[in-house]
């Protein structure tokens, strides 16, 4: 199976697996237990197709950012149902409770933390604004970068990595027109510059120069500010990631 040099797909590990998006349909491949791969595909029509506003510049990575988290969320679903035995399946609730706490710890880790850190820290070095973006800034991408390492030391976690790597070399060789053999598929890096942890750390940096635009304003006003402007950071973030990706080979 090849494919023609400029196709654009995606996709994420998931637990014992990886889900692809290409432009119109989505599949997600799970190693069951007893070794067996099992996979689903599912249609889906372009984003733009469906909706006007994805046609946006700024407005397009929303949408887009909504919809892989819901593929995302079905995906992994799917992928813990069948890559544990009857006694360590996790049911579909169980994984609805486990994102809800991933977000609410997201935020309270990345938002919360870093203003009342910062907040803290400024005491320190005297009543500048300046000082407490720049405080503010470094501890955010401090906590990504930490957050990200942290979990890389767990066993389980190195393996969704490892399927993480997968998924790019597989990306690559789709994308560059290469039969997708094994041989094929290992010659390529497991680095894209359209990953989403890359998505991540470009939306910190970002968020560092629009929260020193805003100052330091109340309390509870920076903390709902930062909430409240997670879309338009990711919005620009998004165009930035696309832009680079359009300029790898320039």
């Amino acid at each position: 199976m090849s494919r023609s040099p400029g196709a654009s797909v995606g996709g994420q590990a998931v637990i014992e697996g990886v889900m692809m998006r290409a432009p119109e349909a989505w599949a997600v491949a799970v190693r069951r237990p007893d070794g067996v791969i099992e996979a689903q595909s599912h249609e889906l029509p372009a984003l733009t197709s469906r909706s006007k506003a994805a046609k946006v510049p700024f407005l397009r990575g929303i949408f887009v950012l909504i919809e892989s988290l819901t593929l995302g969320f079905r995906a992994l679903s799917w992928s813990a149902e069948k890559s544990g035995d009857e006694t360590e399946q996790i049911s579909r609730t169980q994984v609805v409770w486990t994102m809800v706490a991933a977000v609410a710890l997201a935020i309270g880790l990345f938002v919360v933390v870093p203003v009342l850190s910062a907040e803290f820290l400024r005491g320190y070095l005297g009543d500048s604004n300046f000082a407490f973006v720049v405080i503010d800034g470094l501890i955010r991408i401090g906590l990504v970068v930490g957050y990200i390492w942290l979990i890389g030391q767990s066993k389980e976690i190195q393996r969704v990595f490892q399927y993480h790597g997968a998924e790019h070399k597989t990306v690559h060789a789709y994308e560059r027109g290469q039969p997708l053999t094994v041989e094929e598929v290992r010659s390529n890096t497991t680095l894209h510059e359209r990953c989403g942890t890359s998505l991540t750390l470009i939306t910190v940096v970002i968020s560092v120069l629009i929260f020193a635009l805003i100052g330091r304003p109340p309390l509870l006003v920076r903390v709902a500010s930062r909430v409240v402007l997670i879309p338009v950071i990711v919005g620009i973030a998004y165009e930035w990631l696309k832009f680079g990706a359009r300029h790898r080979d320039s």
